[in-house]
């Protein structure tokens, strides 16, 4: 996991709302919400 130093801790929660495909993170409205 040493590369996970690299991201900065204010980057972190985004990139992990990004992961989860949570609502508040998707920006387009084309996004299919079956694959949530």
């Amino acid at each position: 996991m040493a590369h996970i130093a690299k991201y900065k801790a204010t980057s972190v929660g985004h990139m992990l709302a990004h992961y989860r495909r949570d609502a508040s993170s998707l920006e387009r409205d084309n996004i299919d919400p079956s694959r949530r």
